[in-house]
């Protein structure tokens, strides 16, 4: 039987696992992804591409992973006020592993919906071949069940993109607690109706 793995994470192209987080967990991590400590220090993006395409390719059961990025922290204005340099991976750099990967990657965007030009970039990714949409709203502090959020879950729905929300504790970036509850799927829900998009929750 051959599987899709539905949540995998690109890096942020900076990344150094550098934070007291990272070097508590890099060792571990090397080990289980197959991945050369050595190359991880040296450059650890491109280790990670290696390493995630790798054991996609080589894998007896798993046939392709869904892969998001996160969209940095931003004002309601758009202004971006935090990039996390390990979490914080660009729709441009996933854009690139998927048109080098196509028959193993399935991209998933992640657009703040605080950007001015969100309805704009979900067309342009659309476009481009991404199968749908990833929120972190408790690291953007952003409240879903907010009005004027609605938008952007009607232009997913007439996509018929699914939506990945984070519910739950964070461990990896600051959470706002009030965005953590399972209530942030209730708008999404709403508005994707009985069609096939639809928001789901991941849960860490």
């Amino acid at each position: 039987m051959q599987t899709v793995d539905i949540h995998s994470h690109l890096l942020n192209r900076e990344v150094k696992f550098d934070r007291f987080y990272d070097r508590l967990a890099v060792k571990f991590f090397a080990k289980r992804f197959g991945m050369e400590i050595e190359e991880i220090y040296k450059d650890p993006y491109q280790a990670y591409i290696k390493a995630l395409t790798k054991n996609i390719r080589e894998s007896k059961y798993l046939k392709k992973a869904v892969v998001f990025g996160v969209d940095a922290k931003r004002d309601s204005k758009g202004k971006v006020l935090h990039r996390d340099k390990t979490v914080c991976a660009t729709n441009e750099d996933l854009l690139t592993l998927y048109e080098n990967n196509k028959d193993i990657i399935i991209p998933f965007f992640s657009i703040n919906p605080n950007r001015p030009d969100a309805l704009d970039l979900i067309d342009y990714y659309y476009e481009k071949g991404f199968r749908g949409a990833k929120f972190l709203q408790n690291y953007w502090n952003v409240d879903t069940r907010e009005e004027r959020y609605l938008p952007y879950f009607e232009k997913l729905k007439s996509k018929n993109l699914p939506l990945i929300i984070h519910v739950g504790s964070e461990s990896s970036v600051s959470s706002h607690k009030e965005c953590e509850s399972l209530e942030m799927l209730e708008a999404p829900l709403r508005v994707g109706g009985e069609g096939n998009s639809g928001a789901y929750g991941d849960r860490v």
